[in-house]
């Protein structure tokens, strides 16, 4: 556990770990954190009935490259693909576009810095580009399976298909 605290630092009260989010250490990983981050954080901010939360959404992207035949550690990337948030928050993927258009990258850099020390915590190499381009995709996957889901009018879930993959 880091000791020096900076502006940057965030404690969690379940595992009282404190984290730089700047400069985030193996050891500040606790995969319990992760769990009860994500299973408490909400996708699409909360507005669907049932609420679906990131810890469920990262289920389903593992399940999904399980299913399409991938091994042991691209359904472990898959899983803990959105670890970062179990510290920094889901943020929604237009709302990420428009920060990361206006504000630079430092949501997504900081959100990799944390994934980086998440892969070396759980003694797990980083995933080349290929794999996580499996991984990506098979979110975007997901996502779309979650909107056809939860909202129920094809033309709604089309616009907000074409609002949530649009680079």
């Amino acid at each position: 556990m880091s000791l020096e605290k900076s502006e940057y630092t965030l404690t969690l009260p379940e595992s009282g770990i404190s984290m730089d989010l700047l400069d985030p250490k193996s050891e500040d990983i606790d995969i319990n954190d992760i769990v009860l981050g994500l299973s408490n954080s909400p996708r699409y901010t909360g507005q669907t009935d049932p609420t679906v939360n990131v810890a469920q959404h990262s289920v389903y992207t593992s399940q999904l490259v399980e299913n399409e035949g991938y091994g042991a550690e691209i359904q472990m990337y898959a899983l803990l693909h959105d670890a970062g948030e179990a510290y920094i928050g889901d943020i929604p993927r237009p709302v990420r576009k428009l920060m990361n258009s206006t504000e630079g990258t430092q949501f997504d850099r900081i959100e990799n810095r944390i994934l980086d020390t998440v892969w070396d915590a759980i003694e797990l190499e980083e995933p080349s580009e290929e794999e996580w381009s499996v991984v990506m995709a098979a979110d975007d996957k997901v996502l779309l399976y979650e909107l056809d889901s939860l909202f129920h009018e094809p033309e709604r879930t089309r616009a907000m298909e074409s609002v949530y993959n649009e680079e």
